[in-house]
């Protein structure tokens, strides 16, 4: 195989073509599909650290209704880095505190 060819399976993974091998971690290598997506799943995080998080706010006082519109809101804009870091802000009972980080 010529070395800027990529095999069809390659080509079907996001990520894998031959510019990208220096950023993939080499996580489609992996025979183990358990460390392989786990070391992808690290190497994509790794990547989108440094960018701008996303941002999630849900009033738990509303109405499931209105908290399922939130979450639909949150995920329906188009083109989203979904590697990025992820802020979520629970509004509406001061008893429930927690923050989620990697």
């Amino acid at each position: 195989m010529h070395a800027s060819t990529i095999s069809e399976e390659e080509a079907a993974i996001p990520g894998t073509s031959g510019g990208d091998r220096d950023r993939d971690g080499g996580w489609f290598t992996i025979a183990d599909p358990a460390k392989a997506i786990a070391q992808c799943v690290e190497n994509h995080l790794s990547l989108h650290k440094e960018e701008n998080p996303l941002q999630l706010t849900m009033d738990i006082r509303s109405s499931p209704t209105e908290q399922d519109m939130a979450l639909i809101s949150f995920y329906k804009p188009p083109n989203v880095e979904w590697g990025r870091p992820l802020n979520c802000r629970l509004e509406g009972c001061s008893n429930i505190k927690f923050q989620l980080s990697n």
